[in-house]
């Protein structure tokens, strides 16, 4: 099964990792590089991908986490067969975990705001809908939510996890056909997060 249109994206596995140093501050964010998960992390059978569409409308995470003008981040992606399930990770960080504090409260605040949204990609268009998810506490702060859709009348859902550790944001997007298993998105939780040491 091909991952879900809507979910598609040109981006490459890796978007540049950028390290510098927001205005006014004095001290550089920490390079997320080390963090990232990597193929080493996954099932047997995984591979880097191309990372899915970046969520639209209300439920824009990944363009809430860089509106926060982080000094480093870096976008990954990786797939089992045929695109699906999948795993895109977004890690960001700031010179200070006030600042990081602070993207990680307008993120979960856009998030927690969001109850439903149109994506469309390829002439595809599916109306989505986000409902929080219980999936855990991670890091120093952690919010987690359920995207839920239908397209071409096979049912997808992608579990989110936007934490906080440090002086880093994550946010993990694991999708699959139905839904998720819960299992395998919390211990890749567990693994994101513990990875970044900042």
């Amino acid at each position: 099964m091909k991952r879900p249109a809507v979910f598609l994206t040109t981006l490459m596995s890796v978007v540049g990792v950028l390290t510098a140093l927001p205005a006014g501050a004095s001290t550089p964010a920490p390079s997320v590089k080390p963090w990232l998960l990597a193929v080493s992390d996954m099932p047997v059978g995984w591979t880097a991908s191309t990372p899915s569409a970046a969520p639209a409308g209300c439920f824009a995470l990944r363009q809430a986490i860089l509106g926060q003008h982080p000094g480093s981040h870096a976008l990954v992606s990786f797939e089992a067969s045929e695109n699906i399930p999948y795993i895109d990770e977004l890690v960001a960080s700031w010179p200070t975990s006030a600042a990081a504090r602070h993207a990680w409260d307008a993120v979960t605040a856009l998030a927690n705001g969001c109850h439903q949204y149109t994506s469309t990609a390829g002439g595809t268009a599916a109306k989505l809908t986000v409902a929080p998810l219980k999936l855990g506490h991670y890091g120093d702060a952690s919010s987690s939510y359920q995207v839920e859709g239908t397209e071409s009348g096979i049912t997808f859902a992608a579990d989110y996890l936007v934490a906080l550790k440090g002086r880093a944001v994550v946010s993990l997007d694991y999708g699959d056909i139905g839904a998720p298993a819960l299992k395998n998105v919390q211990s890749t939780a567990k693994l994101a997060v513990a990875k970044i040491k900042g």
